[in-house]
């Protein structure tokens, strides 16, 4: 128990493993420099954590012009992700 946390009150425990090490069918397979990217957000609800892993991982694009594109599509429900397959 931390002996810092008030009697009673909930404790977390974050924990991120990025040990991988296939040598097999190629034995020069993941070999060289990795970058990972992470984000934290505390008190994240399901649909929260989804959010921020697209957010993190496909980062907004944009493309140089001046015509207005109108989207392919759109949504208004926080809770729905689209994407492409």
């Amino acid at each position: 128990m931390d002996q810092g946390a008030p009697p009673g009150g909930t404790t977390t425990t974050l924990r991120a493993s990025l040990l991988r090490a296939p040598r097999f069918p190629d034995p020069r397979t993941d070999q060289g420099t990795h970058r990972f990217r992470h984000a934290l957000v505390p008190g994240a609800r399901i649909v929260d954590a989804v959010r921020e892993g697209y957010r993190v991982n496909l980062p907004e694009r944009a493309v140089p012009g001046d015509a207005r594109v109108a989207p392919l599509v759109a949504v208004d429900d926080s809770a729905v992700v689209v994407r492409r397959q």
